[in-house]
């Protein structure tokens, strides 16, 4: 808007935590609900043409209730859209724990949906974990030509902390598809990524439902 001839905007006040200091006291129920809702933020972007690019806890916000939490994701200044921007090839964008194997290549030209979905994998991963996927060495830009720092592999099989045992079980095959190295073997889209979460995530209710009706 605009008073007396001074432009202004306007923006919402967000009162929360960042993803992770939220996650410290989230059940798994909420932060599969909190998930979810990043991925349909991603979605939103990428139908308009826009790769993050640095999507990490930081850059997250989730605000409400214990039990009605709600994520928002914040910080799109290094986004482009790489269909219309001018890249740069050999750019080295985002942050080194979250950056998927192209943007650490500096191949910026590769941004694509697939870039962001990395990097919601190591989100997912360490919402699981309560550790990054990778070795000290893969998480900083200390030796920006290290093959550690180039070619990050995530650990695996997984390790769920307590009270995730079961859900990390069911979630190790998305995981690991979205922490693949090659942007060919991640999903493509985020609304495929979420509708396979939220199947995962019901085979997981519907175990401990029969858990709890007919215990071992």
């Amino acid at each position: 808007g605009e008073h007396d001839t001074a432009p202004f905007f306007v923006m919402t006040r967000l009162i929360g935590l960042p993803l992770g200091r939220w996650l410290r006291f989230g059940t798994w129920e909420n932060v599969v609900v909190v998930y979810d809702q990043v991925l349909d933020a991603l979605a939103y972007a990428h139908a308009r043409g826009l790769i993050h690019r640095d999507l990490k806890p930081s850059n997250i916000i989730v605000t409400g209730p214990a039990d009605h939490p709600h994520a928002v994701v914040l910080d799109y200044g290094i986004a482009v859209n790489p269909w219309a921007d001018g890249l740069i090839t050999g750019e080295i964008v985002g942050s080194p724990g979250y950056m998927s194997p192209e943007q650490r290549r500096g191949e910026t030209w590769r941004a694509r949906e697939s870039t962001d979905l990395y990097a919601f994998g190591v989100l997912l991963y360490e919402a699981i974990c309560a550790k990054s996927p990778f070795n000290k060495s893969a998480r900083r830009a200390d030796d920006l030509d290290s093959p550690a720092f180039l070619f990050p592999r995530a650990k695996f099989p997984l390790k769920p902390r307590q009270g995730f045992e079961e859900l990390g079980e069911a979630l190790d095959p998305l995981l690991r598809k979205l922490l693949a190295f090659r942007t060919r073997e991640r999903p493509l889209l985020a609304a495929d990524v979420r509708e396979e979460l939220a199947r995962l995530v019901d085979r997981v209710r519907r175990a401990e439902l029969s858990d709890e009706i007919d215990p071992p």
